[in-house]
């Protein structure tokens, strides 16, 4: 037993020390320097592991290679801006393919391009376009852009926090942006693996359309499929301003807890079926929206929830959510600091996974039908958990975002079944859909009267000024030391 806990500790120290120096190096860069000294202080614990085999000198060296390694993978990474520089401001023709699925906002569409020449010379880099809206684009297509180029800048949001637009373009691999260019296309006419996953997404989305009225159709596309735009910016900032907006954002948020009250509604089956209707859930999802990488990270972070449940040895699982974290920011350390997404995929699985069954326990006095303790506690977990990080983000807080995931969360998952039935049978004929769409849309409708309704009390949403991340450290050192308490009385049973 003694030699299994030095091994757990030995993993986490060097899944932390990685980390810390990929943190450290998002932010002071100190060149080579650090990571050489790191590689010279090592020399004083290796001597004492080899000469007197010492446990915590070993424990020493493992933290100070991992924290090294960390420094320099942030070193390895590619200046995404290098391609564009010299061109910034400038008039440019460029010549590329569109790599991900466009993105449809209210009044335009962005598509993201790897460049193969600039001005006729060959050039690797990509770039973020903002085209027309009826822009006839899409992915695998290649395009010929002529316009301005420039660099992206931080600018200042509505709430008042400066948002740094560079690094969160740079943690995608984008260097620069072109605003409604002139645009020649030259359609894609071979078969690519998104390809069709993309075309299906496209025609589901127009299947709900044809099938349900506004603000059903828009609000279902963006459940289902992760379009927010389909909402409409005064709808949308309604669900803001309620605290329901992470409904409609594709994240690991939503997916951990649509997946863990899918497992829930459907604990009446056998524990096994449970479990599989919840990760087929998170797997059609992922299909639907394209599999991108905003979105495989953040279905591993729902999986990883799944399988907490299918093994009854939940430290195991929270050690495979670490390495999965770990592994994510060793393919893309940009992550780590820069991509909400990410952050806010693994801090809901955390929470989740350490908060929910402590507080399921204490919540005696809410019924079981239909799973719903277990939805409430999931919600009350990740509401708690996240709290921090969103304000962060947001500016801004919602305070009835509590009693209205309350309301709206527990009819996403028969939404999301409804919904994806109405779209499919859609496809064939929207009056076919007709029965499942009078359900679905009542459902829908629920969850708008409940945005609307929160959003109208007076101060439902505060705008939180100076949070800094300073702050946001302190509060999240309290607060993983508490989960990880009350993840250490719920399985006590293991020892």
């Amino acid at each position: 037993m003694a030699g299994v806990q030095k091994s757990v500790l030995i993993f986490y120290s060097a899944i932390i020390s990685f980390l810390s120096g990929v943190f450290l190096y998002s932010f002071f860069n100190f060149g080579i320097v650090l990571p050489g000294l790191l590689l010279c202080a090592s020399v004083i614990p290796l001597m004492f592991v080899i000469a007197k085999r010492s446990h915590t000198a070993f424990m020493v060296l493992v933290c100070l290679i991992f924290m090294m390694l960390g420094c320099i993978r942030v070193l390895a990474v590619s200046e995404v801006q290098a391609p564009f520089v010299s061109l910034s401001g400038n008039q440019a023709q460029i010549t590329g393919e569109v790599i991900e699925d466009p993105d449809e906002r209210d009044t335009s569409l962005h598509v993201v391009v790897r460049t193969h020449e600039i001005n006729g010379v060959e050039s690797r880099g990509v770039l973020l376009a903002t085209l027309d809206r009826n822009s006839d684009i899409a992915y695998g297509d290649t395009v010929r852009l002529t316009g301005k180029l420039q660099l992206p800048k931080a600018f200042e949001t509505t709430t008042g926090k400066v948002f740094d637009y560079p690094g969160y373009l740079r943690a995608k691999g984008i260097g620069a942006t072109m605003t409604f260019p002139k645009l020649h296309i030259e359609k894609h006419a071979g078969f690519t693996l998104l390809g069709p996953l993309y075309s299906l997404k496209r025609a589901l989305e127009h299947s709900i359309e044809l099938t349900l009225p506004e603000p059903a159709a828009g609000l279902l596309e963006g459940i289902l499929l992760g379009n927010k735009a389909a909402l409409g910016n005064s709808l949308y900032q309604i669900f803001i301003v309620a605290g329901l907006v992470h409904i409609v954002v594709l994240s690991g948020y939503n997916l951990t807890i649509v997946s863990d009250a899918l497992m829930r509604v459907s604990s009446r089956f056998s524990k096994k079926m449970s479990l599989s209707i919840g990760a087929v859930g998170i797997i059609l999802f992922a299909l639907m929206v394209g599999g991108g990488a905003t979105v495989i990270r953040a279905s591993i972070m729902a999986l990883i929830v799944i399988a907490a449940r299918a093994l009854n040895r939940p430290a195991e699982v929270m050690r495979a959510l670490a390495l999965a974290g770990a592994v994510m920011v060793l393919q893309n350390p940009l992550i780590l600091t820069h991509d909400p997404s990410f952050i806010l995929s693994f801090l809901a699985a955390f929470g989740l996974m350490t908060f929910a069954l402590a507080l399921e326990n204490k919540l005696s006095f809410v019924p079981e039908m239909w799973g719903m303790r277990g939805v409430v506690s999931a919600t009350l977990a990740t509401q708690i958990f996240l709290l921090p990080a969103l304000i962060f983000y947001s500016g801004q807080i919602s305070l009835v975002a509590l009693p209205a995931n309350l309301l709206a969360l527990p009819l996403i998952p028969p939404i999301m079944l409804l919904g994806f039935l109405t779209g499919v049978i859609g496809l064939i004929h929207p009056y076919l859909a007709f029965p499942l769409m009078i359900p679905a849309w009542a459902l829908l409708s629920l969850v708008v009267f409940i945005a609307n309704t929160a959003a109208a009390i007076p101060s439902a949403s505060v705008t939180v000024s100076g949070l800094q991340s300073p702050y946001i450290f302190a509060l999240y050192i309290f607060l993983v030391p508490l989960a990880l308490l009350a993840y250490n009385k719920t399985t006590s049973h293991e020892k």
